[in-house]
């Protein structure tokens, strides 16, 4: 597996309701302080090929954000799809005034 990496640059403010929505269950976020980092990771197991075997870690500030999966801090795919699939807008229609 290729390692890849992105990285994007924002305001506090949209980091801060990043985090809102992202909904953690340790997440309270009054304060967002300069220079804030949100990180996602997509791990796998050696020679993963299958959805069962990836997992995603979002961490902020160097601090595991939890959510409701079996474990908190490495919610499998399909489990963090279901964590934050709530937050999305489901549409194929209106998604241009839906997120203006």
């Amino acid at each position: 597996m290729s390692l890849k990496f992105q990285a994007d640059s924002t305001h506090d403010w949209t980091v801060a309701q990043h985090l809102l929505w992202l909904n953690a269950t340790n997440g309270a976020f009054l304060n967002v302080p300069f220079a804030s980092q949100v990180v996602y990771e997509l791990h796998s197991t050696e020679g993963c090929k299958e959805e069962s075997c990836f997992w995603i870690e979002v961490i902020y500030n160097g601090e595991h954000l939890l959510f409701d999966c079996e474990d908190p801090a490495r919610c499998l795919w399909s489990e963090f799809g279901a964590a934050i699939g709530d937050n999305f807008i489901q549409t194929t229609t209106r998604y241009k005034d839906e997120c203006a």
